[in-house]
């Protein structure tokens, strides 16, 4: 059991802690500080329940601005900084369908991107044969349009690869 004194400084210290804290948790605080017969000193907070006088009745003042509400607080009142609300199991399902309906999208964008470089390197290799025949080699003007193709089919290729990479990367992050 506390002794009187550090009674009174628990109760200033909690009443710091709900300054410091939102609205919301003031109130449910408040609520809860309430029914759990709790006696504060100082000014009301905002939203707090009123408080009760010394004959067992509301004072009229703070029993204007908020009322107690017939329904039971909450069992967790508090959640840790940096932790999440647990969800619900429709919550979980729909989250779980997006994820799924995402990766699916993903899936799809990859095999788009993986044929497309299939008939790059198809185009790249035909071109690479075509330079490498006599007749074309020999005359300037279509070694030079052939190897102009070629280095446009490379690069779009090499553009094709990096989209490739990324795409697989995200899909891995959402497996």
């Amino acid at each position: 059991m506390f002794a009187p004194e550090s009674a009174a400084k628990g109760a200033e210290h909690s009443r710091a802690v709900v300054f410091a804290l939102d609205g919301a948790f003031c109130r449910a605080f408040g609520l809860f500080h309430a029914r759990a017969g709790g006696k504060a000193s100082g000014p009301p907070l905002s939203g707090a329940p009123p408080r009760n006088a010394p004959d067992g009745q509301p004072s009229s003042a703070s029993a204007e601005n908020a009322a107690v509400p017939s329904t039971p607080l909450p069992k967790t009142i508090l959640v840790k900084a940096g932790e999440q609300v647990p969800l619900s199991a429709t919550e979980r399902r729909e989250l779980e369908k997006q994820r799924q309906t995402l990766i699916r999208r993903l899936e799809r964008q990859e095999a788009e991107i993986l044929k497309e470089m299939e008939k790059l390197e198809t185009e790249k290799a035909r071109l690479e044969g075509e330079l490498a025949r006599p007749e074309v080699y020999s005359s300037g003007e279509k070694a030079k349009a052939v190897k102009l193709k070629l280095d446009e089919t490379t690069a779009a290729l090499e553009s094709k690869t990096g989209e490739w990479e990324t795409k697989a990367e995200e899909l891995l992050r959402n497996r």
